[in-house]
């Protein structure tokens, strides 16, 4: 049992680890976000599919099976990730983070929304207080001019697709 949670459990942390390095590794490059793009798909790409290949054996088979559903969670996920990458050239990491960490309540309205799952009363009052927090702390450092706006925007692009797509594997 041990060795068979072992991999799971290790992909998380290893996933855990590398999005919490990406706002300082992205703000680090001096490449354009496009090229960090570029090189970040076709690395991730390549482990997703050695990942696949090993896991199944069929790639094509895989790619086959894929319903409407999944290749718009990829849509709406790559969509995300190019706002994610840029929104680190554009403004701060804490911006970023901070903006990301609301994912969970926007997960929350969209599944309220889309699948009419009930909320409460506490999930309602923690999302505005999140929401209000976060307007606060990245409203009042509003200094760093249309660049800062659009990477605070983008990373509120990134937010919402990943909670759509949240909630469409969920579902």
């Amino acid at each position: 049992l041990v060795k068979v949670m072992a991999v799971p459990v290790l992909a998380v942390l290893l996933s855990a680890v590398a999005w919490s390095l990406a706002g300082p590794l992205t703000k680090g490059v001096t490449a354009d976000a496009w090229a960090v793009l570029a090189w970040r798909g076709l690395i991730s790409g390549a482990v997703i599919l050695a990942y696949v290949a090993w896991r199944s054996g069929g790639i094509m088979a895989d790619l086959r099976r894929m319903g409407w559903a999944a290749w718009a969670a990829t849509a709406i996920g790559s969509v995300a990730t190019v706002a994610f990458i840029a929104s680190f050239k554009l403004t701060a990491v804490a911006h970023v983070a901070v903006i990301y960490g609301t994912a969970p309540f926007w997960a929350a309205g969209v599944a309220w929304l889309w699948l009419r799952e009930r909320t409460s009363r506490t999930v309602v009052i923690a999302s505005t207080a999140a929401l209000i927090g976060v307007a606060v702390m990245v409203g009042g450092s509003s200094g760093g001019g249309p660049a800062s706006l659009t990477g605070d925007a983008l990373a509120i692009l990134m937010t919402l697709g990943m909670a759509v797509m949240m909630v469409m594997i969920r579902r």
